[in-house]
């Protein structure tokens, strides 16, 4: 209804540029050369819907673009109906459609209605032939005999789910030898048949995008890639085709020489399956960043997974004897502070695990191990400042000019970021005019400091945005803690000679 509604207002002008163009002669060599992207000799395309829903404006688009290369060559438009999903397949759809693409104008030279030479024009009528072309596959090398149950292939997606990666296969079956394979489907084992994708797609050239699928010669990109591939289900154990099989042998044998389609599609020809890692990570960033900004079910969805993560991880985690998760989150607490937390992080997100690895600091108090000097000062004189004391009681450290300004902060200023940052700057300035250091080693001193007591050294948000998400008294906590370790090891520190007896 939508489809009509919207191509009333339309119908005047489709309807007779289509009609127009179907009548029209084979254009002239000179007109060709006006537009290059035209091919020389007549094209035949295709529209090759599936029953499964009703036409909409964008496969409307799509067949269009079609028709009009074919009659602008002097080409043939073929319609062909891809039914093999029966389970989705909608009972009148088939009829909707003729109806449909009629009204709008178009006519197809061969189709499951009118005929032609390279029929049948359903999928659900050339099964032989897609199993024909199966067996080839397998004779040759290129596809191999899956015999994974549902059950196995269902805890596989969710692992590799867990860790944020695609739900690929694992080419269990990939390595069977062929005489086994053999034994395995005459005993009557259910098996699908998957597609060995290369390690690198052969490259092809598309007319808008030019040269696709340049192979890699990097090893290490080509084992990484290799591990993602899913090898697509070419054959399903009932013996139906899927699309990445019927779609390819129909194109063969109708004789289709151009396919117009969305560029989301152009992954479909080149395989469908080679994911690098580092795109892989890319796509995740630029999701989450996307599912945060929009909220939602998605980022619902991506706050329960970080969660589940997490639980599974306060659970399963072996620590040393002395340590353990201290003051964990847990319920809704663990669940707003994951997506405060993801609101100011997404632009990082990769993985589940990797959210925890990273941002744990915020959802329990890591114990402070024993703390090397070299670990902490980083090799910096501003940091080595820090942890020297002045002997006389009236000239503190920057370390309790830092522990005494924060105790000081009005309670109201913890919930803003803006009065944080503004009492940080406050300390920089001061310890700078104190102690004669510039404000840029002045700033390092503190970043590190405050980044080391509060984040337990760990990288995030901005210190003023961190400082908010935990609250003033898990801060003032953990900054008691480091400058009581401190303290205790400063005589250790000194005698060791791993720091001057400085004045900061």
């Amino acid at each position: 209804m939508l489809l009509r509604r919207h191509l009333q207002v339309q119908r005047k002008g489709i309807r007779p540029l289509c009609r127009t163009l179907s009548s029209s002669p084979t254009p002239s060599v000179g007109e060709r050369r006006a537009s290059q992207q035209l091919p020389s000799a007549p094209a035949r395309t295709r529209f090759a819907p599936s029953p499964t829903g009703y036409l909409h404006l964008g496969s409307l688009r799509t067949a269009l673009f079609n028709y009009l290369l074919a009659k602008a060559t002097g080409g043939q438009f073929l319609l062909r109906v891809e039914d093999t999903d029966k389970k989705r397949t909608i009972a009148d759809a088939e009829e909707r459609l003729y109806k449909d693409l009629r009204w709008a104008g178009l006519e197809w030279d061969e189709g499951p209605d009118v005929g032609g030479p390279y029929g049948p024009y359903k999928q659900s009528e050339r099964t032989a032939l897609y199993q024909e072309h199966a067996d080839k596959l397998l004779k040759t090398g290129h596809a191999y005999r899956c015999f994974c149950s549902t059950d196995k292939l269902s805890n596989l997606a969710r692992r590799r789910a867990s860790l944020g990666l695609p739900s690929d296969y694992d080419r269990t079956c990939e390595g069977l030898p062929s005489d086994q394979s053999d034994e395995r489907s005459s005993a009557g084992e259910p098996f699908v048949i998957r597609l060995r994708v290369p390690v690198e797609p052969p490259e092809y050239v598309d007319l808008v995008y030019g040269s696709v699928g340049k192979p890699t010669h990097n090893k290490k990109a080509q084992d990484l890639a290799e591990a993602l591939y899913s090898d697509p289900i070419l054959l399903k154990s009932d013996g139906i085709p899927t699309y990445h099989l019927a779609n390819v042998i129909d194109d063969h044998h109708m004789k289709i020489t151009h396919v117009v389609r969305a560029a989301f599609d152009l992954k479909f020809t080149k395989g469908n399956t080679v994911v690098e890692p580092h795109k892989l990570m890319y796509l995740q960033k630029k999701y989450a960043a996307m599912y945060t900004t929009e909220g939602g079910p998605p980022f619902e969805k991506l706050v329960n997974k970080v969660f589940e993560e997490i639980q599974r991880e306060f659970k399963t985690h072996t620590w040393n004897p002395d340590e353990s998760y201290i003051n964990q989150l847990e319920g809704d607490n663990l669940k707003n502070r994951i997506a405060e937390v993801l609101r100011h992080t997404a632009k990082n997100y990769t993985t589940p695990k990797n959210f925890f690895n990273d941002y744990g600091y915020f959802f329990y108090d890591e114990p402070l191990r024993n703390l090397d000097a070299k670990d902490f000062l980083d090799g910096t004189p501003t940091g080595f400042a820090i942890l020297s004391y002045r002997l006389q009681p009236d000239n503190p450290s920057l370390m309790f000019f830092i522990d005494s300004v924060f105790r000081s902060i009005p309670a109201e200023h913890w919930t803003n970021e803006e009065d944080l940052k503004g009492w940080i700057k406050y300390i920089v300035d001061g310890g700078s005019f104190k102690h004669e250091t510039s404000t840029k080693e002045t700033y390092k001193a503190v970043q590190l400091y405050l980044r080391w007591a509060i984040t337990r050294g760990g990288s995030g948000p901005p210190m003023h945005t961190t400082m908010r998400l935990l609250g003033r008294d898990k801060c003032l906590q953990r900054l008691e803690e480091l400058q009581n370790v401190l303290s205790d090891r400063r005589g250790t520190l000194l005698e060791d000679g791993k720091i001057e007896m400085t004045t900061f």
